[in-house]
């Protein structure tokens, strides 16, 4: 939700991809158009001064000062690369002056976090449905989301998804997103060459692709890598591959789901997270485990587990993805037609931007139909989208204004705005 601000700020459209261009005469009109007057000079990366107006034209209240001090930071994070790549530390900060007739104000601008490493790219791959029946053919939607947290935009030339150990075919036209074409079938893999170029714009910026594909396998996981090749950066591997799960329950459902799931990059913070187990048959079932997979960024708050079972969960390493593997036995469970297992825990972690995906699965001792062990899964899901703040403090005379913002492919929005 974006919050109204203070002063007298032009209405802020969508970042655009030339905002790395925009140099010093931008600035220089949109603070002409911040104040109402005449800009004398001075550095647009340290020193703005401004011309004076007379006590008829101009408010008396410091105050006022202090919160057009602050829509001008806004104005630099959303429209100025420049002066955020000048941010240092860890986390970045930068401080710069602003001089008003009744006196200079003092700006600092901190990030809540650093950037991502690897020139700020993130990349995922998930998939739905992630199970299927096995031996009948079954359309599945893959996506591709790519964010770019650095502070200028980049260009991709390339996608690639690698099934392993099976064979999906892709439906003709049904790629859409960052690009329409079809891939091409090359070494095993598929392969979008993407021209012109796809752009991922700075700060925040995301790129999303999707597209079908029909598996006919049999019982069994299968595993896809996705990968996007970037200009001057690089080929970038989703941390998380997509997995398709083959089996023959059919009365069994699962559902996966997080709070929050948008946040703020930097401090440590706790999602709750909450796993539903149906069964959607017309025999009873008996719930033997409850499985969650998850970043390794975020850990298992010990003691939150309600629900089923209240105990602990085992832990263990899925080293092809790189993530937690939490189990929860909770035999003997059992879920008669139309109940639902619902299993709470708490997870806190310190993430960078970007979005973080999970997964659930169930299994059941028995399945009505022929006795034998049987699982299911949510896919990737439950996404935990996560962008980097800045914080604005501005000191004049006393009076103060802290500001909270982010920055998104849409422009800044204010989350917090506090004058004191």
């Amino acid at each position: 939700m974006r919050l109204p601000r203070a002063g007298n700020m032009p209405a802020r459209g969508p970042v655009s991809a030339g905002r790395g261009q925009r140099g010093v005469a931008a600035l220089t009109i949109a603070l002409i158009a911040l104040f109402g007057m005449t800009i004398l000079g001075g550095p647009m990366l340290g020193r703005v001064s401004l011309g004076l107006r007379s006590a008829e034209e101009y408010s008396p209240l410091a105050m006022n000062d202090t919160a057009s001090a602050a829509e001008h930071a806004l104005w630099r994070v959303e429209h100025d690369p420049d002066f955020l790549s000048s941010m240092t530390g860890s986390p970045p900060s930068a401080a710069y002056t602003l001089d008003f007739p009744e006196g200079t104000a003092t700006i600092t601008v901190t990030a809540s976090s650093d950037a991502l490493a690897g020139d700020g790219l993130g990349t995922a791959l998930s998939v739905v449905p992630g199970n299927i029946l096995p031996d009948t053919p079954s359309l599945v939607t893959f996506t591709m989301t790519i964010v770019n947290d650095d502070t200028v935009e980049h260009q991709i030339s390339r996608v690639e998804a690698n099934p392993k150990v099976f064979g999906p075919q892709y439906i003709l036209g049904s790629t859409s997103g960052f690009t329409d074409i079809d891939p091409t079938y090359t070494a095993g893999r598929w392969r979008w060459e993407l021209l012109p170029y796809a752009t991922v714009d700075p700060f925040g910026g995301q790129a999303t692709m999707s597209w079908l594909m029909e598996v006919d396998e049999g019982e069994g996981s299968y595993w896809t890598v996705g990968s996007a090749r970037v200009e001057g950066v690089g080929t970038v591997y989703a941390p998380l591959t997509a997995k398709v799960r083959a089996t023959e329950l059919g009365d069994l459902d699962i559902s996966l789901g997080v709070a929050p799931d948008q946040v703020s990059a930097g401090p440590e913070q706790l999602f709750d997270y909450t796993i539903v187990v149906t069964n959607s048959g017309a025999d009873p079932l008996t719930l033997e485990w409850i499985r969650q997979f998850s970043s390794r960024d975020l850990g298992y708050e010990v003691g939150s587990t309600s629900g089923v079972t209240a105990a602990d969960p085992h832990r263990n390493h899925d080293i092809i993805n790189d993530r937690w593997v939490y189990t929860w036995d909770v035999e003997p469970s059992p879920l008669g037609p139309g109940a639902q297992a619902t299993l709470t825990f708490r997870m806190r972690g310190t993430l960078l931007p970007g979005t973080y995906f999970a997964a659930g699965s169930a299994k059941v001792v028995e399945d009505p139909g022929g006795g034998f062990l049987s699982t299911v899964s949510t896919g990737e899901t439950a996404p935990i989208v996560v962008r980097r703040a800045y914080d604005i403090h501005v000191e004049l005379n006393g009076h103060t204004v802290d500001v909270e913002t982010v920055l998104g492919a849409g422009g800044v929005e204010v989350l917090a705005w506090v004058e004191s």
